[in-house]
């Protein structure tokens, strides 16, 4: 499996705070991502049916659409239920991050941003979110992929 650092990454941020917008992409510049930027959640959902993120990073201050309610939906998604939502917010009450857990976000993150644990965070949630798609395609006892995965990548080889 290819590291962390070859990968590029697609992460998807939703906001309206161009503060917070610029400090993610100061923070996360160095590793290889590919960032897209949206400041609605219907717009993001419209994203994600094109395109499917490694992890979308949420701020509570969309307006078109409550933040945790965003997530919910991005959770109970048959397709994008795996990807990491990470909720960020000013307001570091314990309600806040309660609300975003209960929504399905695997995680909370107050700003200012404290660059070592954005980029922690963001770094262990693409590493989980690369090891649970590595066993839904895999066969446990071989090592090879499923018949499903195996069909996928011959189509998208053929067609290439």
């Amino acid at each position: 499996m290819a590291s962390i650092l070859d990968k590029n990454y697609q992460i998807f941020i939703v906001s309206h705070n161009d503060e917070a917008i610029s400090a993610i992409t100061h923070i996360l510049h160095e590793a290889s991502y590919t960032i897209t930027l949206t400041k609605s959640g219907m717009e993001v959902l419209s994203l994600i049916s094109y395109k499917l993120p490694h992890l979308i990073l949420v701020g509570t201050d969309i307006i078109d659409i409550n933040a945790f309610e965003l997530v919910s939906i991005i959770k109970k998604n048959s397709i994008t239920r795996y990807v990491p939502c990470i909720v960020f917010g000013y307001d570091n009450e314990i309600n806040e991050r309660i609300s975003a857990i209960d929504a399905g976000a695997d995680g909370y993150i107050t700003l200012p941003f404290k660059t070592e644990e954005l980029q922690a965070l963001v770094h262990a949630k693409l590493i989980q979110h690369d090891e649970l798609y590595l066993l839904s395609v895999t066969d446990d006892l071989t090592g090879l992929f499923t018949r499903k995965e195996f069909f996928r990548k011959v189509s998208f080889e053929i067609e290439s």
